[in-house]
């Protein structure tokens, strides 16, 4: 499969193009959206990855400009944990899916810092954040989130990592469906639950999701047939922050991945 990818960060466009030519696409990098509008008129691909911001013409834009000519390749949006906006922006004006870049290179280069903060709060936030999407895509988001319980960790990884979660389960629900969040504590452990239906998800791919770029059957699945880079960043958040990740599905139309993290 040929893929356009268009991201100004060249660190980032190194590592995405590494990740993807591993996993056997081939892989034309461009750094803006002018020279990604150049090479969509005298090349084919079977998909295009674009990120939000670039120079010259900013992703939504070569978007819109693919869409306006009537062509129908697939696009994913590269977006930041925090641009809920721009993923609605994005869906509005043609995409196909979103990809949520979480951590630019520069951030993984810095040294770890862990302080202790309210994880209670931090979960709440971010599920109002994706309230909006939730509502947009016409799904039911709800949070049961016990008060007051903080975490030692690194902010920013774990805000990641409720990201994800919560942009996982609005990804592969169904139209109409459902997500619920639940955060309590146990003695010494916390529990982060986030439960979604869905169409179809086989008990024999739950031992994979958190595989990097692992698929499912794609005929058993209406959005995109695959799990990406999202949940195997999580699972490695959950791993540095010595703690443990599953997912179980009861009836194989509903989807739960469980975090369980040291407690304060």
């Amino acid at each position: 499969m040929r893929l356009l990818l268009a991201e100004d960060e060249k660190a980032l466009s190194k590592a995405l193009t590494t990740i993807l030519e591993r996993n056997n696409y081939s892989v034309d990098a461009v750094f803006d959206g002018q020279e990604a509008l150049e090479y969509l008129e005298v090349d084919n691909y079977d998909c295009v990855i674009l990120d939000i911001m670039m120079p010259k013409v900013d992703g939504i834009t070569v978007l819109k400009e693919i869409r306006k000519k009537g062509s129908l390749i697939p696009v994913l949006m590269l977006t930041a944990k925090s641009e809920v906006d721009d993923k609605v922006l994005g869906l509005d004006a043609g995409a196909n899916d979103y990809l949520t870049i979480l951590s630019r290179m520069e951030e993984s280069r810095r040294e770890t810092v862990t302080v202790d903060f309210p994880f209670s709060d931090m979960v709440e936030e971010t599920v109002n954040t994706f309230q909006v999407l939730a509502k947009t895509q016409k799904k039911t988001l709800v949070s049961e989130i016990t008060p007051m319980i903080s975490i030692c960790g690194e902010e920013k990884a774990l805000n990641r990592l409720v990201t994800i979660l919560l942009d996982n389960a609005l990804k592969y629900s169904e139209d109409g469906g459902q997500i619920l969040v639940r955060l309590e504590k146990e003695k010494k452990r916390i529990r982060l639950s986030v439960y979604n239906t869905t169409e179809f998800i086989s008990r024999e791919h739950l031992e994979h999701l958190f595989d990097r770029f692992y698929r499912t059957d794609s005929s058993r699945n209406s959005q995109t047939g695959g799990y990406g880079l999202g949940l195997s960043i999580a699972s490695a958040t959950v791993e540095a922050h010595r703690g443990k990740i599953t997912a179980s599905t009861e009836d194989e139309k509903s989807l739960m991945i469980t975090v369980t993290l040291p407690a304060v």
